[in-house]
C-alpha cells in the first residue's frame, strides 16, 4: 500500500504540470523510465533526494514535501509501516540493531530538515523583498 500511496502523490504532482515524463526526468536528473516507474508504483527510489527534487520541480509546497517524505519512508521500508501487524509479527525490537534502512530514514530526515531550513530562508528573503 505504501508504494501505491507514494505513486499517487507523485502522479498528482506530475499532473499539475504540463510537462512530459521526459522533461520532468531531465530536470530531476533521472531517466524518464525511472520516473515513470516511480509514478506507477512499480519501484521506489533509493533515496529521498530524487523525490524531493521531483516535488520541487513540480512546485510542491513544504507540506506536500513533508507528505512525500513520509510516503517515501513508508514505501522504502514497508516493514516499519506494518510493525506489530500481520502474521508472525512481534512487538519486540529487531535483532541486530539498526541496519541500512535506518540510515536511509536518517538521510530522509536530514533532507527534510534541509528543505525546511531552505524554505525558511526563502520566506525571509521574500519577506524582505516585499517590504
Amino acid at each position: 500500500m505504501s508504494q501505491t500511496e507514494l505513486a499517487t502523490l507523485l502522479h498528482t504532482l506530475k499532473g499539475r504540470t504540463n510537462r512530459s515524463y521526459e522533461s520532468l526526468a531531465r530536470r530531476v536528473g533521472i531517466s524518464s523510465s525511472s520516473l515513470h516507474r516511480y509514478c506507477r508504483g512499480e519501484s521506489v527510489p533509493p533515496s529521498f533526494e530524487v523525490i524531493g527534487r521531483f516535488g520541487r520541480v513540480c512546485g510542491a509546497s513544504r507540506a506536500e514535501l513533508n507528505e512525500l517524505l513520509r510516503a517515501w519512508a513508508r514505501a522504502a521500508d514497508p516493514g516499519d509501516a506494518s510493525a506489530g501487524e500481520g502474521p508472525g509479527s512481534t512487538d519486540s525490537p529487531r535483532v541486530g540493531g539498526p541496519g541500512p534502512r535506518s540510515r536511509s530514514r536518517r538521510q530522509a530526515l536530514a533532507w527534510l530538515g534541509l528543505a525546511a531550513a531552505a524554505a525558511g530562508v526563502v520566506g525571509v528573503v521574500v519577506d524582505r523583498i516585499n517590504r
